[in-house]
């Protein structure tokens, strides 16, 4: 996890990647369990996943998914 935004009903975990397929870390940042220490009543978890071209200087690919 590389970083957490917060507000009253909805947090946001990013995970960062350079070069790297998006579907493979995201599993390992479900798997990992970032989410556990944020999970609380009425709070709407979003992870994200973030792929950056090193080439282009730019987002190429991005996933999320929610956990309620």
């Amino acid at each position: 996890m590389e970083m957490v935004i917060l507000n009253c009903n909805y947090i946001y975990i990013f995970e960062f990647k350079m070069g790297l397929l998006v579907q493979l870390p995201f599993h390992r940042l479900k798997r990992k369990g970032y989410a556990i220490p944020y999970l609380s009543p009425g709070k709407h978890i979003t992870l994200i996943e973030i792929n950056f071209s090193k080439r282009k200087r730019n987002i190429v690919e991005w996933m999320e998914a929610g956990i309620v």
